[in-house]
């Protein structure tokens, strides 16, 4: 959700090289903006931690952490991480792809309630993409309808593993 409409200051700056576009949405462990990767010429979405995490050791570990559970990921369903950089004032960023569409909970609140056939095939294809997630040795921990993406094209894509955790040692997940 967009609450504020650029609140590191970012829009029109470059960042690690990327040209910086618009502040596109924010979590309780994120802010996502939408930049330009003039070397591939194609966009991507920058995610910052929030300034009240950014000095936080403990934040940063986890926002560390975020990029390499996604980054071990392949999965059609699942959004795909870069890189993950460090901006020239120490700030650190998730480079990942962006995807033009809109979450499932936007699609709820527009088309309220889902199909009945709508619903159950997009619990079916997250379902799968959390089997691969698991398959890993990761848990999400964080599955809701603000952090799944239906793109353009009508794919869904699971976003935001800023809460996920390495699942116990012989942990059935």
């Amino acid at each position: 959700e967009r609450a504020v409409p650029d609140p590191l200051g970012m829009e029109g700056s470059e960042v690690g090289g990327y040209a910086v576009q618009e502040h596109v949405g924010a979590g309780g462990m994120g802010l996502v903006y939408r930049a330009w990767d003039p070397q591939l010429e194609r966009s991507v979405a920058l995610k910052f931690l929030p300034p009240f995490l950014a000095e936080v050791p403990a934040a940063q570990e986890r926002f560390v952490q975020e990029a390499r559970a996604a980054a071990r990921l392949e999965h059609p369903n699942v959004a795909t991480v870069h890189e993950i950089e460090q901006t020239e004032r120490g700030r650190r960023f998730i480079t990942m792809t962006h995807y033009d569409g809109e979450t499932l909970r936007e699609r709820m609140a527009r088309e309220e309630p889902l199909e009945r056939a709508t619903a159950v095939e997009y619990a079916r294809i997250m379902a799968e993409a959390l089997h691969q997630i698991h398959r890993v040795g990761l848990v999400h921990r964080d599955v809701k309808p603000a952090n799944v993406m239906i793109t353009a094209q009508g794919t869904l894509k699971l976003l935001d593993f800023g809460l996920a955790k390495a699942a116990a040692p012989g942990a059935s997940v």
